[in-house]
This record gives C-alpha cells, structure tokens and sequence, in this order.
C-alpha cells in the first residue's frame, strides 16, 4: 500500500504471479557428478521436496495448492493496495509485465514520473521545505578507486605468500562470507593441491 505509485513510462511493472520450482537433480548429480543416494524414512513423504527424486502426484499437489495460496494472498492484496476489483487484477494478473504507460493505464500506478517526483510528492507529504537525497554505496573518487584496488592486491598478495598451498582455502572461505540470502548449500570438495 501506498500513498501514490510512480513509474518511467518504460518502467517494467507488474508480473503479479507466483511460481514454484523443486527440481529433480537426481540423474544429474549421479551420471555427471558420480553421487548417489540412499534413503531412510519413516513416513511416505518425509523426503519430499527434496532434490534427488521426483514428486509424487499427492507432493506435486501440496506445492501446487501452496502456490495457488500465495497467488490468492497476492492479487488480494493489489486488488486491496489499488482499490480495484479482484477481477480486473486477474485479468493483468497471471505474470504479465507491463511498461509503466500500461500499468498506469490499468490502475497499477498512480503517476508517470521519475525518482526526483516521487521524492518530491514524498517531500510535499511530509510537509518538508528543504530535503537532501544521499545515495549509497557512497561513490569513490577515482584516486581513491585506483588506489584502493592497490591496496587490496598487495594485501592478497601478502596473504597468498603467507598461506602458501592453504591460500585457495582462504579464498573459498571469503566467498561463503560473502554469500548472501535465505537459504545456501555449498557441496563439500576437496581442492588438488601441488
């Protein structure tokens, strides 16, 4: 919900709709990694949605009805957000996308404007004279983007001496620290080392 939506004309807007994907890598991950799998249950479905086998039909139906849900919960609440009817968001709805021109045409936005308007509507709302935007990550100069970089290599460099045949270890290790989101799986391996 808000007060007023802003898009550019050829703003991508819309793809109201919801998908969900549990893929089968079993064959994959037996013919071209060489892992196979065994398993244990105590239940019919207590493997289900995982990776290494198909859905049977009744697993298929319980992700299906979930996503059904979540598509329900989501037109619900653009037809709420917009004041429009349930109806003519089904009709836009189904993972459409439009340009910002269309979605305002269809009640998906409220104004044709940038950044700079939709701040200033803000501004105005807020019943502020003066505002100042700051944008982040703050934009290094391009002395500081050169020697920044120097930097940085002389200390891998310095770590890379200091490690030796460890150093690709400590180069894994920086990228799961830099891993991001919900959910991750890194498959153990063992690195050849000379």
């Amino acid at each position: 919900n808000a007060d007023k939506i802003y898009a550019e004309d050829n703003t991508i807007t819309g793809s109201i709709g919801v998908f969900g994907l549990i893929p089968n890598l079993e064959t994959f991950l037996n013919d071209k990694v060489g892992v196979t799998f065994d398993e244990v249950s105590l239940n019919t479905h207590a493997n289900s949605n995982g990776i290494t086998q198909k859905l049977d039909p009744f697993e298929a139906n319980v992700i299906q009805k979930s996503v059904e849900k979540v598509y329900a919960t989501f037109t619900t609440r653009v037809a709420e957000g917009r004041n429009l009817p349930l109806e003519k968001v089904l009709e836009i709805a189904g993972g459409r996308v439009w340009t910002g021109e269309q979605a305002k045409e269809r009640g998906l936005v409220d104004e044709i404007g940038s950044l700079s308007d939709a701040l200033a509507y803000a501004a105005e709302l807020a019943k502020l004279d003066q505002y100042a935007v700051e944008e982040y990550p703050l934009k290094k100069s391009p002395f500081e983007e050169i020697f920044s970089g120097m930097g940085n290599q002389t200390k891998m460099k310095a770590i890379e001496e200091e490690l030796g045949l460890l150093y690709p270890y400590y180069l894994e290790l920086q990228k799961v620290q830099k891993m991001q989101g919900v959910i991750q799986a890194k498959l153990p391996y063992m690195l050849e080392i000379k």
